[in-house]
């Protein structure tokens, strides 16, 4: 990761997969939206379900992040991109761990000088499906002698070390399924389509590849529906005691509508997973 060709270039879009184009609502990385504690910017939940993209984006800096996730380990690369025609000077960049995650971070130079992009590496460990995202602060002086302060969300959530659970036909998936149901195990909403679906095309992407699920053939007695199936690889436990989540999405084709329910014994990877589904393929 390190050494294949760097992050995106200053000012320039990220490359990504067809898929990203599915799942990226709209987005882009400009400006942190307004929040409580870490700011979310508008690639957040895209780059949850993407591994590399621009994060955040202004005038004088560009912050890229590029992923790699295997198992419960994971390497995220920071990039930061100096737009201007000065160095950005009394630069800072630290990162801030949850519990559940291990996060260690390289160093990084006090000055990025202009044209020229700063790589920062974390490496990440999943010891359990963590409630809320590491976060990043940043610190530094533009040569125009503005200060600019980050503290920003990193798209790293729980779903990015999930392993599919294959192998699962309709009799076992509906058993772990009822076994799950009602709160505070399950998330479920009803919302209109952004667009009226013409395959299960998107739907297959957006489970297998964005939350790297299972998703089954033939398990739902509906054509129109998907479910899908994984666990969190937790570093330090068996498979067999992975915290699993389950997904089923109902479509209503003619009316373009969705139920969206999600299971797990993890309330917050519930309304995680919800959310990341939410977002990307209903109306708000």
């Amino acid at each position: 990761l390190a050494g294949s060709g760097g992050g995106p270039a200053p000012g320039g879009a990220p490359k990504g997969i067809d898929v990203a184009a599915l799942m990226s609502g709209g987005g882009s990385g400009s400006g942190p939206a307004q929040a409580s504690g870490p700011d979310e910017t508008k690639a957040f939940v895209p780059l949850c379900l993407r591994n590399d993209g621009v994060l955040y984006e202004d005038e004088s800096l560009q912050l890229g992040v590029r992923g790699d996730f295997q198992g419960a380990q994971g390497r995220l690369a920071l990039f930061y991109g100096n737009k201007g025609g000065g160095p950005l000077v009394n630069f800072t960049a630290t990162v801030e761990g949850v519990p559940g995650l291990v996060v260690q971070s390289s160093t990084v130079p006090q000055a990025v000088q202009p044209h020229t992009q700063l790589q920062q590496m974390l490496q990440l460990e999943c010891r359990a499906a963590f409630a809320k995202p590491p976060s990043l602060r940043v610190s530094l002086m533009a040569s125009s002698g503005k200060q600019l302060r980050l503290h920003l969300a990193l798209p790293v959530v729980p779903t990015k070390f999930c392993a599919p659970a294959t192998g699962l036909e309709a009799p076992l998936f509906f058993s772990r399924w009822n076994a799950l149901g009602g709160a505070p195990n399950e998330a479920q909403k009803v919302a209109a389509l952004k667009q009226k679906p013409e395959s299960m095309a998107l739907f297959n992407e957006l489970a297998a590849k964005g939350l790297k699920l299972a998703v089954p053939q033939g398990v739902d007695p509906s054509p129109t529906n998907l479910v899908a199936a994984g666990t969190v690889s937790v570093k330090g436990k068996a498979p067999a005691d992975w915290p699993p989540v389950l997904l089923r999405i109902e479509i209503n084709v003619p009316a373009a509508q969705a139920r969206v329910t999600v299971r797990s014994p993890e309330p917050p990877l519930s309304s995680l997973v919800l959310r990341l589904v939410g977002e990307t393929v209903c109306v708000p």
